[in-house]
């Protein structure tokens, strides 16, 4: 009678992993075996330690399992001969969740840029990627930072994105890819709102040195603004046109394809704090006609102008 177990052991790629990563059992032939019962008599079941089993074929080599959450389990493996005999072979693995991650902010406008601050990423970590929950997808070094990003068209339809959307982040490091965990929910509001720009009238419009410092306001109740940009033209009593370059210089002009390319494409860039802007103008203006042409977009994208015009008839 047969009263011998059989004997054995069994190999693990690793015993630490990340929760959603692949962990490897290996046992070949000549890793197991019985004094009497054939290697193929010999019944193998594994049991992974979170409530699930399986039975290696008669020729399995490997076996792959993937622990969807964190927690420390105890892969177990009976071998069971042909008179039953048992023999039972355990490893321990640990699964974790990587790093810590947290949203800046819970609530935006389109075109608001947040970020996920990222901290406590594991030595070893190849990359980071971010599921942003609107059909986007980033990479991104497996290191601590600032994630910024920001919502406005669907990458797929080109349509505003807004409402409640899900951010996830995931982890790569020489095992694959961690499963994705849950960073947290962005409330995405409408920007409905158009910037409100205005271009203040000097006290005296018709002397050119009111229009030295050009002055005026922008409102946005949303989304917010960060610059605006300013072109001014001037003709003199000639009928010559001069624009104001981006580097604030008069350049002259005689089309509107000039105008464009010297100062309209671009404009003046000007800082806006509480609400208000300004514009130093460079000496040169006298007796003509001028105008003041200031133009915005909002983080959303929606576009304001506003234009002021006078006739010099004065220093």
């Amino acid at each position: 009678m047969d009263r011998t177990a059989p004997s054995g052991t069994f190999k693990l790629n690793t015993t630490a992993l990340w929760a959603g990563q692949w962990i490897t059992l290996s046992q070949r032939a000549t890793d197991f075996g019985d004094a009497i019962s054939a290697d193929s008599k010999i019944t193998r079941r594994v049991d992974w330690g979170d409530g699930t089993t399986v039975t290696l074929g008669a020729a399995a080599e490997a076996q792959t399992k993937q622990y969807t959450r964190a927690g420390r389990f105890t892969i177990t493996e009976t071998l069971t001969d042909e008179a039953k005999n048992v023999f039972k072979i355990a490893k321990t693995v640990t699964v974790t969740v990587p790093g810590t991650y947290k949203l800046s902010r819970t609530t935006v406008y389109q075109g608001v840029q947040f970020s996920v601050n990222v901290s406590n990423v594991p030595v070893g970590t190849k990359s980071i990627i971010v599921n942003w929950g609107d059909g986007t997808v980033t990479g991104h070094a497996g290191r601590n930072g600032a994630i910024g990003y920001y919502f406005l068209k669907n990458p797929k339809t080109g349509k505003r994105v807004s409402g409640n959307l899900p951010i996830k982040i995931a982890f790569q490091n020489t095992y694959g890819y961690s499963s994705y965990q849950p960073v947290g929910t962005m409330k995405v509001l409408s920007d409905t709102t158009k910037p409100v720009v205005k271009v203040n009238k000097p006290a005296k419009p018709s002397r050119a040195s009111s229009w030295r410092t050009i002055t005026g306001t922008v409102a946005e109740t949303q989304s917010g603004v960060q610059n605006v940009y300013a072109t001014v033209l001037w003709a003199n009593s000639a009928g010559t046109t001069y624009c104001l370059t981006p580097d604030r210089k008069w350049k002259r002009y005689a089309t509107d394809k000039q105008l464009m390319t010297y100062c309209a494409d671009k404009g003046v860039k000007l800082a806006v704090s509480k609400g208000k802007w300004s514009l130093k103008v460079p000496a040169g203006v006298g007796k003509g006609y001028l105008l003041a042409w200031a133009w915005t977009w909002d983080w959303a994208e929606n576009y304001g102008e506003a234009t002021r015009q006078a006739t010099i008839t004065k220093k």
